[in-house]
């Protein structure tokens, strides 16, 4: 099996047996996997996993195997961008905003979602959601708890709730996702914690659940019936927030980790109520925290790791109640990393692979349609290499890719054409060539706006038509122009792709008979190149929102387009029907 740079770390108790011949409760351990991950978590028997290209795989304590989730026929073109785990079951999230489920009901004897599913390999879509027209845009698990954020940030939650871990009145279990609160940014919750925390919009935080360690930060540990809002720290400096069994940790957006709860687990050496600064780690920064059972793990700007709690999960032979360095020499210095969890380990993994993902312009590839340049047999875009490689003229970046094979090249265009990482060490090792560093990070959808961007009337090899819907079809003049790209077009949407197969590739024009207005054209022509909707003083919202929903169909856009939810966000902002 090739090695690759995107090869996780770990450290903890090796329940999953990831690497055999290395024993990760002593020292930080490296798993290989033939594919690219983008995220891993995992609870108290199983492991989740999602893949670069947003596949969905698991692996068992009993098993060891990794192995893909199936999906029913209806789903499987859904690609997944987020996961959460719970103790016993988890959640997995898609990009067109359906959850799905997994786990089986005979697990501990849980049935908190109804869902039925005897097949330990199959992920089943929460239909519930579906049914109540209600997309998701975030979730998390506690331990026998599911929360989910709709796209127009309503907090649902479902499963046990002896404790009021669903911050409502009553206590009685939730088998169906009922309304919590409104208005809410994140949620926040552990593997193994019965309290849960969540921002909202207005700049608040409000914790929920068991409270008998103090753990939620609000000055008592005395139980509560509904979600109570957090003194002293406010919502928008929270980037983060794990928690143990019986402490909470709060990793503020300029580094600073706050902690409340248990004196064994606190980190701080003894219990407290409210949510105070750790002493000796008052003048360290940290990028990310994560938490088990027990312990707790953050890393630093420099890529140290600082852990307490539990003594297997921190490579330690004792439990330790204050901060202790854990030795990160083996972490590369030059790369960012982010933590993960399961039950008992802390994964360590290369930071961001994958979030810029976007595939619809892979069909180019395919088909090479309106391609206008050729290097070593692999027929490519001149402007969108240049755009991706940091504008370097073509003829350079020829003499530099002309070194590598037709098959690496078509590895290392896949990610130009759509930021998927297929091979992370060939496409880093080119990347540097054009000086391109921590080339994860680089948006595909930020560099093909810069071409949108370029004034450059060369730039442009198409101009839309658009009539004016008062004045009849073109009769001297009456229409407006657009300048775009024909490839982007192409990508975008099915009507333009039909459209381009019949007509002469060299026109130089094309019409739209859409009898959308100018204005509302030019806003999804942008949304082309930037993936992003945003509206002047000028426009008016219920009248764009009405003209890009009817677009979705009309313009038959890809159905991996972000339009859909994007534009319920905007119903619900500017509160229009």
């Amino acid at each position: 099996m090739k090695k690759q740079k995107t090869d996780i770390y770990y450290f903890g108790k090796n329940e999953f047996n990831l690497s055999p011949n290395q024993n990760p409760e002593k020292q930080i351990a490296q798993v290989y996997f033939q594919k690219n991950i983008q995220s891993i978590c995992g609870g108290n028997t199983k492991c989740l996993i999602i893949t670069t290209d947003g596949q969905l795989y698991k692996i068992t304590s009993r098993s060891h195997e990794v192995k893909k989730m199936t999906l029913d026929s209806k789903f499987t073109n859904e690609t997944f961008k987020s996961i959460s785990h719970g103790f016993h079951n988890g959640l997995a999230l898609t990009h067109s905003g359906k959850v799905f489920f997994i786990g089986t009901n005979n697990e501990y004897k849980q049935q908190p979602l109804r869902v039925i599913n005897s097949e330990p390999d199959k992920a089943c879509c929460i239909d519930w959601l579906l049914e109540k027209d209600i997309l998701i845009r975030y979730i998390a698990c506690g331990s026998l708890n599911f929360f989910y954020i709709s796209f127009d940030n309503v907090l649902y939650g479902n499963g046990y709730n002896s404790e009021f871990q669903l911050g409502i009145r009553r206590n009685q279990n939730e088998p169906f996702p009922l309304k919590i609160s409104e208005n809410v940014d994140k949620v926040f919750s552990s593997c193994n914690s019965v309290f849960s925390f969540f921002t909202t919009l207005d700049g608040k935080l409000y914790g929920m659940g068991r409270n008998t360690s103090g753990c939620l930060g609000i000055g008592h540990k005395h139980g509560i019936g509904k979600a109570e809002e957090v003194k002293g720290i406010f919502a928008n400096l929270v980037q983060k927030i794990v928690c143990t069994f019986s402490s909470s940790f709060i990793l503020t957006k300029d580094g600073k980790v706050f902690a409340c709860g248990t004196s064994h687990e606190s980190g701080l050496g003894k219990e407290t109520f409210l949510f105070v600064p750790i002493p000796e780690l008052r003048d360290v920064i940290f990028t990310d925290i994560t938490s088990g059972t027990s312990h707790v793990v953050a890393i630093t700007t420099s890529n140290e790791l600082y852990g307490w709690g539990g003594a297997l999960q921190l490579c330690q032979t004792k439990t330790y109640i204050k901060p202790v360095k854990i030795n990160s020499t083996i972490l590369p210095k030059n790369m960012e990393f982010e933590l993960s969890y399961s039950r008992n380990m802390t994964f360590i993994l290369p930071q961001g692979l994958n979030q810029f993902l976007n595939s619809d312009f892979l069909i180019l590839l395919e088909n090479h349609k309106f391609s206008d340049y050729t290097i070593n047999n692999v027929k490519v875009h001149k402007l969108l290499l240049e755009c991706r490689l940091n504008q370097r003229p073509i003829k350079e970046i020829e003499q530099i890719l002309i070194n590598y094979s037709e098959s690496d090249l078509k590895k290392f265009f896949k990610w130009v054409y759509s930021g998927n990482i297929s091979d992370y060490s060939l496409i880093d090792e080119i990347c540097q060539k054009f000086r391109i560093t921590n080339f994860y990070k680089k948006s595909f959808q930020t560099d093909l706006f810069s071409l949108f961007k370029n004034e450059d009337s060369k730039n442009f090899n198409l101009l839309i038509k658009i009539e004016d819907e008062d004045e009849g079809e073109f009769e001297d003049g009456n229409y407006e122009e657009i300048p775009v790209h024909k490839f982007v077009l192409y990508a975008k949407s099915g009507l333009f792709r039909e459209m381009f197969d019949k007509i002469d590739e060299n026109s130089n024009s094309v019409t739209d008979y859409s009898h959308k207005t100018i204005e509302s054209v030019e806003i999804l022509i942008k949304y082309f190149y930037s993936n992003k909707i945003e509206l002047t003083a000028d426009d008016d919202p219920e009248l764009v929102v009405e003209e890009l929903s009817d677009a979705v169909d009309y313009y038959q856009l890809n159905t991996s387009s972000e339009l859909p939810y994007i534009l319920k966000r905007l119903k619900s902002q500017f509160n229009i029907n």
